[in-house]
């Protein structure tokens, strides 16, 4: 049981969760790289206000979907514990 709360306090804690216990796909790592790649092309043809402009864009692209994976991950948790509650009533 131990070992449960360890990851719970890594889960709600630290960043380090992700590391440790969360394992991206191969297609995952290709999509990543090609993002990265054409971010670093973008940031080579646009300069002065489209640099900005394009910068802007991009944090907010990554707010939004940080955001909406801490959602996901809400809903999800929420769904396991009700699971857990109802397979546990008998």
């Amino acid at each position: 049981m131990a070992e449960n709360v360890d990851i719970l306090g890594e889960v709600f804690m630290t960043d380090e969760f992700v590391g440790k216990y969360v394992k991206f796909s191969e297609e995952y790592q290709q999509l990543s790289d090609k993002e990265t790649e054409i971010y670093n092309k973008m940031r080579t043809v646009l300069t002065g206000e489209e640099l900005e402009l394009f910068e802007k864009f991009v944090d907010t692209a990554f707010d939004r979907i940080g955001e909406e994976c801490d959602c996901f991950f809400r809903s999800g948790l929420k769904t396991g514990f009700r699971l857990a509650v109802e397979l546990n009533k008998d």
